[in-house]
């Protein structure tokens, strides 16, 4: 989570043709992914044309701790983890304006399926734009979240995935 740090890797890595930054979903602190400190590792990752991939499972032992510990019950936790992380680290880079600052970021969202997609792109138009828009509280956003999700945007998805089809239809 330090950022200059970050930075230096990222530099250091940029010459890799298949390498990318990969992040946990926000920090689990009173730290966001849309706080300024990290608007310099976004302008590096956008400047080197390296994506920015979230991969889920932090709120695991975060939220989720009980679940994770109770014998067959891991299960629970691991499912609901990797989406839920993935859908705080998209929604935060899309209502904090990091995807809007920074056009050239490409992010991918990872481990956590694609089906949860659809439904969650959906969701935050409605607040972004929709009924329930009154939650952006004077905070509005230029685009639809649907739209920078496919301006910046993809997801890893696992070949076997019962919903795969659904969310390939529906993106």
């Amino acid at each position: 989570m330090d950022v200059p740090e970050a930075i230096s890797e990222v530099k250091t890595v940029s010459q890799i043709s298949t390498a990318t930054a990969i992040n946990l979903p926000d920090p689990g602190t009173d730290r966001r992914w849309s706080d300024v400190e990290f608007y310099p590792l976004w302008e590096t990752l956008s400047d080197l044309g390296l994506a920015a991939s979230f991969h889920g499972g932090g709120s695991q032992d975060r939220l989720f701790k009980d679940y994770t510990e109770t014998p067959g019950l891991a299960s629970v936790s691991h499912a609901v983890a990797f989406p839920l992380d993935c859908m705080l680290a998209m929604g935060t880079l899309i209502f904090g304006d990091v995807l809007d600052k920074f056009p050239n970021l490409r992010c991918s969202f990872l481990e956590a399926n694609a089906g949860w997609v659809p439904w969650w792109l959906g969701r935050m138009d409605d607040h972004a734009v929709g009924r329930q828009g009154r939650f952006q509280y004077g905070e509005e956003v230029t685009l639809k979240p649907s739209d920078y999700f496919r301006r910046q945007c993809f997801v890893a998805c696992d070949a076997d995935e019962e919903t795969l089809s659904f969310a390939a239809s529906n993106l």
